[in-house]
């Protein structure tokens, strides 16, 4: 269909049982179907058909229907439409802001070619028959699983602001959307905000189900207020709009079906009762068997709103989950009120300046609950800057997490917090949100977002941050900007401080080279007292070397004749010796590998740094033909790999030549070509 959506049907007539759709309209039937939409698992053809073939158990081999499904061929671009990847808590099912209804590009060519054509004629520039309309709704029922409610949601959406364009009214477009019937297992799509006809099937033993609805929202509801074990709740949300709730499909004894913890978010276990049936319970069995008439009854039932009407129990399991229902229905309704009356009390405590009483919260989720403004508690609290105040609020969720393992502050949320403190020169409050041993200093005081006096504020902040290496490469520019403080007592005591963090002992001699270079990026005169402190710490850490790559940088900047030369220059003297005495160990030590090596895979060996080595005083013309004598040599050994031993010793040969100084002579006590202008030198 497009990069995004595959679209087919479950032919038992064809190889693989599945046939691939690229025709518009191939739903605008009056011929009673299935739609699925699949959760956002189902990237292939060969997975849609599966789901298919497990819907199609409810109706037998002989009597099922003509079953459609899409796949989501980029997982990637579908995925991030799930309603709890967006939502953090006390976000979800929040009408103020309804992520589900967030523009969704990747089903625009599904739902111009499949969906619009139920509601349009023309090419979708006008509006057909209501009974048309209606009749085509209604004869295709619609399976969705996990992501694939939120599909709904959103195709939902789709249809509305279509039928308003079009120019159906609004008790027609309610009308048209009632005729649409949902079979929703595993639902992540808001309850009570559809027009569609829907029954929810959701068992709180699945272990992908989120803990994000908003406080006070049937979904949370669903989520945090337990069943019995064994038990099931079957209840009416609103008139289009029906729950059913498993507490658990699989016996609480089981620990492991095939080697795995049983899973009740697999969508094919709700259809295909077969599917590991002596691990389930048998109450369970009975309500989805009862949940699978109302979906054989709505292939049948030409008004959408007649499958909700006599919904009595047709046997006992059914009549238990029915009054199980009421009782469970009755109770959403109570703490709706309890929660909405201790918003309120909330609500006046802050708009009355009070001090906050966390202790008097029925929970810690209020304060993360939007108001009909879109803004919390923990925005306005904040917002008051009261420090003391934060730091009690901060204890008290901190508390409530720890006992319910329910994160409340999301890193997105924190950032932001942080991003605004920081920007209204809050740094107090920032330091409220960055918890010891942080791995990293918070985006929103970058140097690059500070002015200079700022910094002094920062310093408690950065006293939290773990010290490594990364960290002082984040500290440089706050240095290099500390020298515009304008209070010059300030200024002395956090550049003292920032020094402080920035030179540590502990801090390798390859990481001190790098830091070196790094602070070439900054203005000249600015980054000189960086580089001479990096300078003396690389001399006294040079007797730390392991080997040539340690010193390799170092090796380079003392053959260079552009600036890079300064990182030499900067040596002690000893130091230069010291690098000397490591060179010529290193050629002595490595010699035998490196020829070999470079005989066997030329300039591609691991010692290729070595050529660095072997080559230090030679002049560029001398360099090239040290290398074209490897890759010669490398040539001669493809051609006759009899050779490599002669090879070897010809090339081992070579190099001691070029090399004489070092292998005919003791170790040196002075440096190659040291000379006081070590920037001129041959």
């Amino acid at each position: 269909m497009d990069e995004f959506i595959g679209f087919g049907v479950r032919d038992l007539a064809v190889e693989y049982h599945w046939r691939e759709l690229e025709c518009p309209a191939v739903l605008k039937t009056a011929v009673p179907k299935i739609l699925i939409f699949p959760g956002d698992g189902t990237e292939t053809a060969e997975q849609a058909n599966g789901f298919c073939k497990a819907v199609s158990q409810v109706f037998g081999k002989t009597n099922a229907p003509e079953i459609y499904s899409i796949y989501y061929k980029d997982n990637s671009s579908c995925a991030v439409h799930r309603l709890h990847q967006k939502a953090g808590v006390n976000q979800l099912d929040d009408a103020r802001y309804p992520l589900g209804r967030e523009p969704q590009p990747y089903l625009d060519t599904f739902y111009q070619e499949q969906i619009l054509p139920l509601i349009s004629i023309r090419e979708g520039r006008e509006k057909m028959p209501l009974h048309d309309a209606a009749r085509y709704l209604r004869a295709t029922t619609i399976v969705t699983h996990c992501h694939g409610s939120t599909v709904l949601f959103a195709i939902e959406d789709k249809l509305r602001w279509s039928m308003r364009k079009l120019g159906y009214d609004t008790g027609e477009q309610s009308f048209l959307l009632k005729q649409i019937f949902s079979f929703n297992v595993c639902s992540s799509m808001p309850l009570e905000q559809t027009q569609t006809s829907a029954l929810h099937i959701m068992s709180q033993a699945d272990g992908q189900a989120v803990m994000n609805w908003r406080l006070g929202s049937l979904s949370r509801f669903i989520q945090s207020a337990r069943l019995k074990p064994d038990e099931a709740a079957l209840f009416p949300a609103s008139s289009n709009e029906h729950i059913l709730v498993l507490h658990n499909i699989y016996q609480p004894q089981i620990d492991e079906i095939d080697g795995a913890a049983p899973d009740e978010h697999l969508g094919s276990i709700y259809f295909d009762l077969k599917i590991n049936r002596q691990q389930r319970t048998a109450a369970s069995e009975q309500v989805l068997l009862f949940s699978h008439r109302m979906l054989q009854k709505a292939l049948e039932t030409p008004v959408s709103a007649d499958l909700f009407n006599g919904l009595s129990g047709e046997d006992d399991n059914i009549r238990r989950a029915e009054a199980s229902g009421r009782k469970y229905r009755q109770k959403y309704r109570r703490q709706k009120v309890l929660i909405a009356d201790a918003v309120e009390k909330l609500q006046q405590m802050l708009n009355a300046g009070m001090a906050c009483d966390f202790r008097q919260l029925p929970t810690a989720e209020l304060l993360l609950r939007r108001n009909e403004k879109g803004t919390t508690p923990f925005e306005k609290l904040i917002g008051r800057g009261n420090i003391a105040e934060i730091k009690q609020m901060q204890d008290y969720i901190a508390a409530f997490e720890k006992k319910n393992r329910l994160l409340l502050l999301p890193s997105r949320l924190l950032n932001k917090t942080i991003e605004q403190a920081a920007q209204n020169g809050r740094y107090d409050i920032v330091d409220c949100f960055v918890p010891k041993n942080s791995r990293r200093l918070p985006p929103a005081i970058c140097a690059e977002k500070l002015a200079a006096d700022d910094i002094p504020q920062i310093m408690p902040i950065l006293d939290k941050i773990q010290s490594d290496v990364q960290f002082v490469y984040t500290l440089l520019p706050l240095y290099l900007k500390s020298a515009h403080i304008s209070d010059p007592l300030r200024k002395r005591r956090t550049q003292t401080l920032l020094e402080r963090m920035i030179f540590s002992d502990k801090t390798s001699l390859r990481e001190n080279i790098r830091l070196y270079d790094y602070c070439r990026r900054y203005d000249e005169k600015e980054r000189q007292p960086l580089q001479a402190e990096f300078s003396r710490r690389i001399s006294a850490k040079i007797s730390t070397a392991r080997d040539f790559y340690d010193v390799i940088e170092l090796e380079k900047s003392r053959r260079a004749r552009d600036d890079s030369h300064d990182l030499y220059a900067g040596l002690s003297t000893e130091a230069k010796i010291r690098l000397e005495q490591i060179c010529v160990r290193e050629m002595k030590k490595q010699l035998n590998e490196y020829v070999k090596a470079a005989v066997l895979r030329g300039r591609g060996s691991d010692y290729v740094a070595y050529t660095e080595l072997y080559s230090r005083n030679m002049n560029d013309a001398e360099r090239n033909a040290f290398n074209e004598k490897i890759m010669a040599a490398n040539q001669r050994y493809k051609e006759d790999k009899s050779k490599q031993k002669e090879l070897v010793e010809e090339l081992k040969s070579y190099i001691m030549s070029e090399n004489s100084a070092v292998f005919q002579v003791a170790e040196p006590k002075k440096p190659a070509n040291f000379i006081k202008d070590t920037r001129h030198y041959e």
